[in-house]
């Protein structure tokens, strides 16, 4: 199992004068992020528009920040891709000190917010991506071979949560290549790997849209983390292997 990207997002109450607030962020965040930069657009641009952007110090995560959201995106190589505590623990560090710099600028608490992680399966035996997910998922019984599936699963956990899994074939191809500046010419395609992948998204937009008391806090964060552990630790592997869903 390899984790290729892994994101999240804060949404929160509009801030204003975000831009005067860009090097106390700086300040704070420059433990893990660079200097900040700030993106040169009108004032009443659309309101989700990033209006500052920073990375990290060697590269890996980018973040962009708008007057009401807030995205950390990280890809990892292959130090960290099979170490999935690592990667996790990684971005958690990152968001919580994101979420207290933005917290002292809001007011009220976040409105939600989530985490999306992109996977892969490299080793699945002698099951092939298709296979595995019309066995295991769809019990498909077509008389016509599907060239590519995906399936969808949403839960929702603890009148909260929602929880999205989806499966996916993943085709790697050889043979494209750039010949000159703008222009791509195609050599035959050769299909070098069918993977299976996986996007385990998880945020707290249930409570937000149904609970008119809903304070979406640090312990929401942690929650949101602590599910992805639980799938990711087992659960998931599970799912694949034995078809059994538990979240």
């Amino acid at each position: 199992m390899l984790v290729r990207t892994a994101r999240y997002n804060l949404f929160f109450p509009k801030v204003s004068n975000l831009r005067r607030k860009a090097f106390e962020i700086e300040e704070t965040l420059s433990p893990y992020f660079t200097s900040v930069t700030l993106i040169p657009i009108p004032d009443d641009a659309p309101e989700e528009i990033p209006r500052i952007a920073t990375s990290s110090h060697n590269g890996h995560s980018t973040l962009n920040i708008s007057l009401t959201n807030a995205q950390i995106s990280t890809s990892y190589d292959e130090k960290f891709e099979r170490d999935w505590e690592s990667c996790l623990s990684y971005l958690k560090e990152r968001v919580f000190q994101i979420s207290n710099v933005l917290s002292s600028y809001i007011e009220g608490d976040f409105l939600f917010s989530g985490l999306t992680t992109e996977i892969v399966f490299d080793d699945l035996g002698e099951n092939t991506p298709l296979e595995l997910i019309k066995t295991r998922f769809l019990n498909y019984k077509g008389a016509q071979e599907p060239y590519d599936l995906e399936y969808k699963m949403t839960f929702v956990v603890d009148d909260s949560y929602y929880v999205n899994i989806t499966f996916s074939n993943m085709r790697i191809y050889e043979g494209i290549h750039q010949a000159g500046a703008g222009i791509m010419q195609f050599s035959e395609l050769q299909e070098t790997a069918n993977l299976l992948g996986v996007v385990v998204d998880i945020n707290n937009r249930f409570a937000f849209n149904h609970k008119k008391d809903h304070h979406s806090s640090q312990d929401s964060i942690e929650k949101i983390f602590e599910i992805t552990y639980g799938l990711l630790d087992s659960r998931l592997k599970k799912m694949i292997e034995e078809g059994e869903v538990e979240i």
